[in-house]
């Protein structure tokens, strides 16, 4: 197919566009190797199933899959059922004596020094046992399933029990500046609308006080 474009005149000269072949072009565009250069999807489901799971692997945070690992198998769990004289592993516990298990961790569990950890602390610890047992397959949950409910109340009532004692990492509210100290920020320029560092730091300060 031959198409000729008209022919425009300008400055009574008249120029004429190109001839384009567009059979030609089609022909040479047909001819671009158009495979698809991504793997086959193995037939396989086993082997369909083991590159999921590098995958996964390969991307999960390395900082995650290193606590849960410690907390699991060496600093935290391991170590306090020695004090107890819990020789199985976490995964090898039958649910129910799981659940009994978790809550005396969570009531009597200390620090090397004897101190109390911190509420959150309670909580990465127990995300970290359930990774641990996703992980291995386990058909069972920490968070949700019925088994460990009495554990789930434990924790909770440990947190309390923690923050009303005051041990948390944030503080209640945010400080805020009395009268005379915010009446000397707008006196000396500090704060207000005149030039535009002035101007974030009034935005940064009224976003600190009200958000905290």
């Amino acid at each position: 197919m031959n198409i000729i474009f008209a022919t425009f005149q300008d400055d009574d000269e008249f120029h004429e566009l190109p001839n384009f072949d567009l059979e030609l072009f089609a022909s040479n565009t047909s001819a671009v190797n158009t495979q698809e250069s991504e793997e086959p999807i193995p037939t396989s489901d086993s082997l369909h199933d083991a590159r999921i799971g590098d995958f996964i692997e390969q991307n999960k945070n390395i900082n995650t899959a290193r606590k849960t690992k410690t907390d699991v198998n060496v600093v935290v769990w391991k170590k306090w059922c020695s004090s107890v004289v819990e020789e199985r592993n976490l995964e090898d516990i039958p649910p129910m004596q799981l659940d009994r298990l978790l809550c005396h961790f969570f009531i009597n569990v200390r620090k090397q020094d004897g101190t109390e950890f911190e509420p959150s602390t309670f909580t990465s610890f127990q995300r970290s046992f359930g990774r641990h047992l996703r992980d291995l397959g386990k058909p069972y949950c920490l968070f949700s399933d019925k088994e460990f409910a009495k554990s789930r109340a434990t924790l909770e009532s440990k947190r309390k029990q923690l923050r009303q004692q005051g041990k948390r990492r944030r503080l209640n509210k945010a400080l805020r500046l009395n009268e005379d100290e915010m009446e000397k920020l707008w006196s000396t320029k500090q704060l207000g609308d005149h030039c535009p560092e002035a101007l974030i730091r009034t935005v940064w300060l009224n976003n600190t006080m009200h958000f905290g």
